[in-house]
């Protein structure tokens, strides 16, 4: 399965960020809460990487990341969960 295109993790990475911050959650904190590690949270949130389908299906288990799906589709981002990467459709 593909990656997104590095413009779409740039803006998924800025939507976790500011739900992140909007839910008041250090990266520590979410990293307790959802087990993904707070060096991967921060290298998503910078586009330092792009997200696995493993740590986005984490994220998206928490409370604070309810509003990413539709986030991400107002941008025309789809987000797939079914293999190791986000893919556009």
């Amino acid at each position: 399965m593909n990656p997104l295109p590095i413009e779409h993790s740039k803006k998924l990475g800025a939507m976790i960020r500011k739900l992140r911050e909007d839910a008041g959650l250090t990266r520590k904190e979410l990293q307790e809460e959802t087990g993904v590690a707070a060096s991967t949270i921060r290298n998503c949130e910078m586009c330092r990487h792009r997200i696995t389908a493993w740590s986005l299906r984490q994220l998206l288990a928490h409370p604070s990341m309810q509003a990413l799906p539709a986030m991400a589709a107002a941008q025309g981002i789809t987000l797939s969960l079914d293999g190791d990467a986000d893919k556009q459709a």
